[in-house]
């Protein structure tokens, strides 16, 4: 259930039906909850941990470049297409989606930093 709500909250972001910089949670975020998560009780905390362990292996498997999922859709193109995609190909690719997805991580700390100082 977890990994099915992960997948179906990531494709409502896309959507643009959940607002984004408001629903995600970077480290800031995260320890908060952590925190708020904990003072509830240690069943609560057990279940973001496990929420959150769930949503980090969702997110893992997606189609991108630099995590296991694009590691296999490069697996996937190679068998299609008999042979490897270029090697320059695959490290700009690779480079690329680091860039994006540190991108994104710094600004979503960015808004965990805004969201609970101000």
């Amino acid at each position: 259930r977890m990994a099915l709500s992960t997948y179906q909250s990531l494709a409502a972001i896309f959507r643009g039906s959940v607002d984004a910089k408001k629903q995600l949670s970077g480290p800031l975020g995260i320890g908060r909850l952590g925190i708020m998560s904990a003072r509830r009780g240690l069943l609560k905390l057990v279940y973001l941990m496990a929420f959150l362990s769930t949503a980090l292996a969702v997110f893992n498997f997606l189609p991108i470049p630099v995590l296991d999922g694009g590691h296999a859709m490069f697996i996937v193109i190679e068998k299609i297409r008999g042979k490897p995609l270029p090697l320059k190909l695959v490290n700009a690719l690779q480079m690329i989606f680091l860039v994006l997805i540190l991108g994104v991580f710094i600004l979503i700390t960015f808004n965990d930093a805004i969201r609970i100082w101000f």
